[in-house]
């Protein structure tokens, strides 16, 4: 029964974190935007995955020691603990779970690129294109408890903070999430 309660409770979490971006976004145009240490909030995420997994070995590779930009720690930190969850989850035998940090330059911007490379079962190619949809799940994970929610609520969470998120994946041999943020303080759009 344990593990049905977790399954609820993580549900629920995803539904409040996916409406509360909703609503932030119609009432106000920004975030409480804060300094933060993207790699710290990922690293604390992992540190978390770890107690609830025996079967898989994570790997940090950091090519910078800091990655500081400006966002909100408890929405950053839901969203890379879906997408590790996730990596996890679609990951059923175990094996390794990657995640690299590194900066890339923009024309005017620097970058936090967060990747989360995992072994599982992988993405079909042609559900590739709406993993990010509200409710979508993939005909490959119909056996794997879900509500379609998460990674909605994470691209959003990405949105809200200037950034973008992507996936790549072949079927059966694992899937790349990767989570780009601005390390400079973005303009207000007009």
């Amino acid at each position: 029964m344990h593990a049905a309660d977790d399954a609820v409770t993580r549900a629920v979490g995803e539904i409040a974190t996916f409406l509360e971006v909703a609503d932030r976004s119609r009432a106000a145009p920004a975030l409480e935007f804060s300094p933060l240490d993207f790699a710290e909030v990922i690293e604390e995420a992992v540190a978390d995955c770890r107690q609830v997994t025996g079967q898989h070995r994570f790997v940090v590779v950091k090519e910078e020691a800091a990655l500081v930009g400006l966002g909100e720690r408890g929405l950053l930190l839901h969203a890379f603990d879906n997408i590790l969850r996730n990596a996890i989850k679609y990951s059923p035998h175990g094996g390794t779970i990657t995640v690299s940090l590194h900066v890339e330059a923009g024309q005017n911007l620097r970058w936090a690129v967060i990747a989360v490379r995992d072994e599982g079962i992988g993405v079909p190619a042609a559900a590739l294109p709406f993993v990010f949809n509200r409710f979508y799940r993939a005909e490959n994970v119909a056996d794997i408890p879900g509500t379609g929610l998460g990674l909605s609520g994470t691209l959003k969470i990405a949105e809200a903070h200037h950034g973008a998120i992507g996936v790549e994946s072949v079927e059966g041999q694992g899937c790349v999430i990767t989570v780009r943020l601005p390390l400079e303080l973005m303009q207000p759009s007009k």
